[in-house]
């Protein structure tokens, strides 16, 4: 048996990556009864350039591979222990980097007691993406439950960045992972609803990051069956996420027991009420104007916090009356304490709320 589960190119050639029963050509299995990892590496005209089959006694596979100036990484997961590794429990994830001649410059085996699954990778000049799924907390992280979804960055050297797990009580996956100049765009599927998503599970889902691991949003739809992105990928106009759905996405009509579908993203998908309440309430933090709770924006504030309360409950009259409320405390503070700019800008703001609100 062998599988190619991964594919990258780049300006150098094609690679690809997954698992093998047996041992490829030139190569010596790891395992002789259980899967090992392979690579290969074609020039663009299809002559194999190299092949690297590794992994442990136990099963090993790759589900990804990327590539990028630097050389060219693999990810994947083991139920043993890779060499100079250490295991962390019952199935580890695992990143591996050569260059482009096929020479091992660094790997990393990491995960939880439990198991933990990679299934993509990305990269570019600062480091490379590798997401999957974790049955515990990885390190300094907190587990939501059941399997929970994940992404780590490491820099090109092999230093760990960050690593986000996140996730409901049910079970999340991160299968598909795509990487741009303003950010990482992770995509999978959830069993429950994550924060600041509709209430519609189980369902695709796509997360943003920004290159910090800061999450700039999160979007979740689909059908009232199963639904799951299982690919990204990105470019100036949008998210492309492909996968699969049990039911008949909007707009769609079902052809049989499970569909495929690809469906385009915006890369700033339109805020929430209460999101954009949110970014109310920081750009007022952001004036940072001191004079005093009464005739400062305090009060406007502590408003702006009572309407984000109301549209969290869903009551959009009392945050509407709010926001009206905060629109003339601002024009009374114009030109005062508020310029006509920082004045002009909260009021639009809070008045595209409204209009949000009032439908």
């Amino acid at each position: 048996d062998d599988y190619g589960l991964g594919i990258a190119v780049d300006a150098n050639g094609v690679y690809v990556a997954g698992r093998t029963f047996g041992e490829l050509p030139g190569q010596t299995t790891a395992g002789p009864y259980s899967y090992d990892v392979f690579v290969r590496k074609y020039d663009l005209n299809g002559n194999e350039s190299w092949t690297r089959q590794f992994g442990t006694t136990g099963y090993d596979e790759a589900n990804g591979v990327a590539a990028d100036a630097s050389g060219v990484y693999v990810a994947g997961d083991t139920s043993g222990t890779l060499p100079g590794q250490t295991s962390a429990g019952v199935a580890d994830a695992f990143v591996r980097k050569y260059d482009s001649n096929g020479n091992e410059i660094w790997t990393r085996q990491f995960g939880s007691t439990f198991l933990d699954f990679a299934y993509a990778i990305a990269a570019d000049p600062s480091g490379v993406y590798v997401a999957g799924s974790a049955f515990g907390a990885l390190p300094g992280q907190t587990h939501a439950g059941d399997y929970d979804a994940f992404v780590r960055k490491y820099a090109a050297d092999g230093t760990e960045s960050w690593t986000r797990e996140f996730g409901t009580t049910q079970g999340d996956i991160v299968l598909g992972i795509a990487v741009d100049t303003s950010g990482v765009y992770a995509a999978g599927g959830t069993w429950g609803t994550l924060p600041g998503s509709a209430v519609n599970s189980p369902n695709a889902f796509a997360r943003k990051y920004d290159f910090s691991g800061n999450e700039i949003w999160t979007q979740q739809f689909g059908t009232t069956l199963e639904d799951s992105a299982r690919g990204a990928a990105v470019e100036p106009s949008g998210v492309f996420l492909a996968g699969l759905t049990l039911g008949a996405l909007p707009g769609q009509t079902s052809a049989g027991l499970t569909d495929a579908f690809v469906a385009k993203l915006a890369k700033a998908p339109p805020l929430t009420p209460a999101q954009a309440i949110q970014a109310l309430i920081e750009s007022v933090v952001a004036l940072n104007l001191k004079n005093g709770t009464s005739d400062s924006l305090d009060a406007k504030l502590e408003a702006a916090e009572q309407a984000l309360a109301d549209a969290n409950n869903h009551n959009n009259a009392a945050a509407v009356n709010v926001l009206e409320a905060f629109i003339n405390a601002v024009e009374a503070l114009r030109g005062k304490n508020i310029s006509e700019t920082d004045a002009d800008a909260l009021v639009a703001s809070a008045q595209q709320i409204i209009a949000m609100l009032t439908g």
